[in-house]
Formats: C-alpha cells, structure tokens, sequence
C-alpha cells in the first residue's frame, strides 16, 4: 500500500498562496467602504484649534491619520458610521498628521510614530480613551456604549 508523504516545498508553495489569498481579501475589505467617507460627518481640524473643537460637555472623538493610507480611511469610514447614529452631544474630528507631525507635542502624541490611525475619545474635554489602528463597527458602536455608561451620559 501506498503512503501520501507531504513534502515540504508543497507546504511552502501553500503557505504563500495562503498569504496571497489573505493579502487580496484584506485589500478588497479595505476599500469596500470608502465611498462612506464623503457624507463628511467628522470634521478635519487643525493642530492649533483642536484644544478648543473639544467640547466641554460631551464626548469627542479625534481620528489621527495618514494622507493615502488604506487602514486610515478604513477607520474614517467605520467613525462615520458611527457618527450617522450618534449626533447629539457627540461631536467627530479627524486631524492629519502628516500635516502637523513636526508641531506635536511628544509627550501627548508620541503614538505619531507609527503608521496605525489613532481615535483619542474625549468626555468634557478630557481624554479617557484611546483606540489604535482599525476597529470594527461593531466593536466601535460597543467601545462608545461603554464611555456613555461609565461616564454617565444617556443617550
């Protein structure tokens, strides 16, 4: 009788048409919401007025992103999403690094560094959150429900 033996170079030359698959279905989910981004819910600010954007009494939520990267606008369109649902005492801002990246204060936004967005969650000007690189919906819709809860603010 027979034996199957699985050789090695198969197991390689499978491995990387794995990886490939994966890579092409990654890309097709990135750009399969991009269109969201134009209803313009979260509004760009610039480094200097973004302390005063904040709101004193509510919640904010500041995107830190990248010109031209697919997981920034990926993130951009799930805070849209979001921000469709959730407009009353909740307020959306998006700031580009790439245009301020020389004016930031290192301490505070050392995160800059890497490539991943970012989302900072203010409650009354204050930050209480912080979210790195791509959340989905469904976990940014549960991480909102949980700063409404533990900050005491009915929606």
């Amino acid at each position: 009788m027979k034996t199957f033996r699985f050789k090695s170079r198969y197991f390689v030359f499978l491995f990387f048409i794995f990886l490939i698959i994966i890579n092409i279905a990654g890309i097709y989910h990135l750009r399969d919401t991009k269109d969201n981004r134009e209803t313009g819910y979260v509004v760009d600010v610039d480094y200097n007025s973004l302390k005063d954007a904040l709101p004193q009494n509510g919640i904010a939520y500041v995107l830190f992103y990248y010109d031209d990267s697919a997981f920034s606008e990926k993130m951009e369109s799930n805070l849209q999403k979001l921000a469709q649902q959730e407009m009353e005492n909740v307020h959306f801002f998006k700031l580009n690094l790439n245009k301020y990246l020389g004016q930031l204060d290192k301490h505070d936004y050392s995160f800059a560094k890497d490539p991943l967005p970012y989302v900072h969650i203010y409650s009354n000007s204050e930050k209480v959150k912080q979210i790195a690189g791509v959340v989905s919906e469904s976990n940014l819709q549960m991480i909102h429900q949980k700063v409404l809860r533990s900050h005491n603010i009915s929606k």
